[in-house]
């Protein structure tokens, strides 16, 4: 279940990416949608980031010790 919660936030840091790096093909109101783009991209990155803390804090996600783990190991 830890893999889980990993995996939503690396799915919505990865819509935030292509919300900020998209570029808008409509001519009219070409900075609306930049724009709009632009907050929700930064939007996104927040709610990923607010999820990683959350869970970080109530310990639900896996260890990030790699360091630790490889040493054990060998």
């Amino acid at each position: 279940m830890k893999q889980f919660r990993m995996l939503i936030i690396t799915l919505i840091a990865m819509v935030a990416i292509m919300y900020i790096g998209g570029e808008p093909v409509m001519d009219d109101k070409w900075l609306f949608v930049f724009l709009s783009n632009q907050i929700i991209g930064c939007l996104l990155f927040g709610v990923a980031y607010g999820l990683y803390r959350y869970w970080d804090r109530c310990h639900l996600l896996p260890e990030k010790d790699y360091e630790d783990e490889y040493v054990r190991r060998y």
